[in-house]
């Protein structure tokens, strides 16, 4: 899921399973061939600037008003950024957080304590915050294929139940790095229902245990892999959608409904999705 932003360059030999690195080149990553439309495939208006956010999943694609490439803008929901410390880790994650049952904010609250052994003590609420911010972060790519597809399918479905502005705000901040009001992601999770709720703050629990246990290995995809399920993907896009998410990369301003409308249908795609396509998809959400 406002978004943790990487300027790093790809490192996609840090999986440790022989995966090259792109090769370096100048401008950002390696030009892919666009997606097919109907009619033939519309102008490309040319790449933001080097230092602007773009969203991750558009990362090197032929989107109808633009060409957004390289990789900057992560969709790690920050439900564990920023907040005060309140009883161990409960301050960390926001609203969403009481709306878990007693029971089972003890048994994270005890898991997250021990993971941590003590790391927080004396540090401050923004340290505090980053520092987890920072566990998550890395944690999440150590999870199986299993838990980050249900990662992906929880947040598309949060997307789904948001509200017109809450699911358009969020769009925003992925493809252009609009500001996103600190309380978005908590709206965005907050639409969950309880046992999916459960099942999200447990994954975010899962990747910080991983994060600090040092295992399993973080697992990543490589831009060919990416690039070619993102290419399936936006190919069965309509094409008034990809005009949107063009629009939104070049920064216009758009209504709520058409904004939200076009975000919803870029992670809706995940859901026709082969298996293996949605687990290299749901890893590239994830990986820095």
């Amino acid at each position: 899921m406002s978004g943790t932003e990487w300027n790093a360059p790809r490192r996609d030999e840090a999986a440790g399973d022989g995966v090259p690195a792109e090769p370096a080149i100048a401008g950002g990553p390696p030009p892919i061939p666009p997606p097919v439309f109907p009619g033939g495939a519309p102008e490309s208006a040319g790449s933001p600037s080097p230092g602007r956010p773009r969203a991750k999943w558009l990362a090197g694609l032929g989107v109808v008003a633009a060409v957004v490439a390289g990789i900057a803008l992560k969709f790690v929901l920050p439900l564990v950024i920023g907040s005060a410390i309140g009883s161990a880790f409960s301050g960390a994650f926001g609203g969403p957080w009481e709306k878990l049952p007693s029971d089972v904010r003890a048994g994270f609250e005890q898991r997250l304590e021990t993971a941590s052994a003590g790391q927080l003590k004396g540090l401050s609420d923004a340290q505090t915050g980053s520092k987890i911010e920072g566990w998550l972060t890395a944690g999440m790519p150590r999870l199986d294929d299993a838990r980050l597809v249900r990662h992906l399918e929880l947040l598309t479905q949060s997307l789904d139940q948001a509200d017109e502005a809450t699911c358009a705000a969020f769009g925003r901040h992925s493809v252009n790095g609009a500001a996103l009001a600190d309380d978005a992601s908590e709206k965005l999770i907050g639409t969950l229902d309880q046992a999916a709720l459960i099942e999200w703050i447990g994954l975010n629990v899962d990747a910080i245990e991983a994060e600090l246990r040092g295992s399993p290995e973080a697992k990543v995809v490589s831009a060919t892999e990416s690039d070619a399920v993102l290419n399936r993907m936006v190919a069965s896009m309509t094409e008034a959608d990809l005009t949107t998410i063009g629009a939104l990369s070049s920064g216009q301003t758009l209504p709520d409904a058409q904004a939200c409308a076009a975000i919803r249908s870029l992670y809706g795609t995940t859901r026709g999705l082969d298996p293996a396509d949605k687990v290299v998809m749901a890893r590239f959400d994830v990986q820095p």
